[in-house]
């Protein structure tokens, strides 16, 4: 999805005030993966304010359909990793 057009805060109040319209369409998990990663990479997240951090949240959680909760683990992985991506499984082999 390209949504480089929207750089704003005030962008992303008026997309969270419209109806239901806009719908991020990854096809993997990965590619949603890096769109959340760029996206806090170029509102800043980390350095905005409380409000506005709730806002960039909420579009997030809008745009990939995410839980609540598996955003925050991702916001939380960027963090500490710097980067977002999938974990490996392990198994234990016998």
């Amino acid at each position: 999805m390209d949504d480089s057009l929207i750089t704003t805060l005030e962008q992303i109040r008026s997309i969270l005030k419209s109806p239901g319209g806009l719908k991020f369409k990854g096809t993997t998990r990965n590619e949603k993966y890096d769109w959340v990663e760029k996206a806090l990479n170029r509102f800043n997240y980390f350095s905005l304010g409380k409000k506005d951090r709730g806002a960039v949240k909420a579009y997030l959680l809008r745009m990939t359909g995410f839980s609540r909760a598996q955003l925050t683990r991702l916001v939380f992985k960027k963090l500490t990793k710097d980067s977002i991506a999938a974990g490996v499984g392990h198994r234990n082999r016998f």
